[in-house]
């Protein structure tokens, strides 16, 4: 089975490139039992179901490092969900309760690296039909990236530095629909720093992409990048370039691409940073947002174009606060279906004392679905309060709302979620 490939490479990679006289070793073991309330289990405009669903999570995060070259970390979570109401959604077997993030670095030789990740989670099927933050069931899959990199760098000069590898991406979906895929990537660039803060680099990328139900292509792409320091607090950085793309049935395309980013540190709010970004590029093979803003694309999508844009503002007190604006277009070439999503997602975090903190968090969504010219809107709204009642128990309440509303009135539907946890960590 392909979800677990880098499992067994990895396994394969400590065995052979470890060694019993160098070992760090960490875990730390847990377990969470949630009930939850939920008024509107299947997200539907009419005729709602709720449900009372309690969930047990044992966890174990592993850091381990048998050798000085390797570095290995795993995050292992199961999410045994038990329905009162709908038996047939309970999450029973392993396969369906597990998450899963792992990583590895081993450098078996001066210079170069094998980078191993496997993420295993459940994602959006399709974004153009209804989902839901906290709402696991509903246009939901399992979904595995597994990735594997061998590269090295070598200095040419003092202040210039190749670098140069290989990649391969296996992406696996357990919904039917879903475009299964496997990816290989070959990289090098050049990389020149100068005196007065400016670093360049060229670079070049081959990817032969394999999915299953959209069509194959190889894909060339050369650019020119650079990033600048203006001072102290200011950053910025940009590339352009140009892909072209040999599809295996169909005609071939040819794009430019590029992007363009800013940095900068106030000495206000805890240290905060404003950062600004733009770029337009090919959606890359297995790419899935790791924040909390649902904004990847729909895994049953063939080679798309995504240009997005987003501002960006975190501060650190007398709160941690995150605050993004963000642009998406994705069109996919050879179908031309378009989606765009203009949105806004906030985090707020404040810790009261060592033992109590709150959040908050909101995200305001408008999608635009193209040729049908579809608008929804998303709101989601949630907050919750954390209390350490002793060195290794924590409780905690937790609050959604999910809300779409769309032109054609389809999939339209309320959600309210609440949520009561007790974690005990041994």
């Amino acid at each position: 089975m392909r979800r677990f490939t880098g499992l067994y490479v990895l396994t394969a990679i400590l065995v052979l490139t470890s060694s019993v006289s160098f070992a760090k070793i960490s875990v730390t073991t847990g377990i969470a039992v949630t009930e939850e309330y939920n008024d509107n289990i299947f997200l539907a405009s009419s005729d709602e179901e709720y449900d009372f669903i309690t969930t047990v999570s044992p966890a174990i995060v592993l850091e381990y490092a048998p050798a000085a070259s390797i570095n290995l970390g795993i995050d292992y979570r199961l999410d045994f969900g038990f329905h009162g109401r709908h038996s047939e959604l309970d999450r029973t077997d392993i396969k369906d309760a597990q998450e899963i993030r792992f990583n590895a670095r081993a450098g078996p030789f001066r210079r170069f690296v094998i980078d191993v990740s496997d993420n295993y989670r459940r994602v959006p099927v399709d974004i153009r039909r209804p989902f839901a933050e906290g709402n696991a069931s509903e246009n939901m899959t399992a979904s595995n990236v597994f990735e594997i990199s061998p590269h090295a760098e070598y200095p040419l000069a003092p202040t210039l530095l190749s670098r140069f590898g290989y990649a391969y991406t296996d992406t696996w979906y357990e919904a039917e629909e879903g475009n299964d895929s496997g990816s290989h990537t070959a990289f090098a660039s050049l990389n020149k720093r100068f005196p007065f803060r400016l670093g360049v680099s060229l670079n070049y990328r081959f990817l032969a992409y394999r999915p299953e139900l959209t069509g194959r292509y190889d894909s060339h792409r050369g650019s020119v990048a650079a990033d600048y320091r203006v001072g102290p607090h200011w950053t910025v950085r940009g590339e352009a370039g140009k892909t072209y793309i040999d599809f295996s049935r169909a005609s071939d395309e040819e794009a430019d691409f590029w992007s363009a980013g800013s940095e900068y540190r106030l000495d206000i709010l805890g240290g905060s940073v404003l950062s600004a970004a733009y770029s337009n590029s090919m959606l890359q093979p297995g790419a899935q947002s790791s924040r909390s803003v649902p904004i990847a694309g729909s895994i049953t999508r063939g080679a798309t174009e995504r240009q997005r844009a987003d501002l960006s503002l975190r501060t650190g007190e007398p709160f941690e606060m995150t605050v993004n604006p963000y642009y998406i277009r994705d069109r996919e070439l050879k179908t031309g279906m378009e989606d765009r999503t203009r949105g806004i997602a906030v985090d707020i975090k404040k810790i009261l004392s060592a033992a109590m903190a709150v959040s908050l968090r909101g995200l305001w969504e408008k999608q635009r679905f193209l040729p049908e010219d579809d608008n929804v809107y998303r709101y989601s709204l949630g907050g919750g309060f954390d209390y350490k009642a002793g060195g290794n128990i924590t409780a905690g309440t937790e609050y959604i709302y999910n809300y779409r509303d769309s032109d054609t009135g389809a999939g339209d539907f309320h959600n309210n979620i609440v949520r009561v946890q007790a974690k005990l960590v041994f």
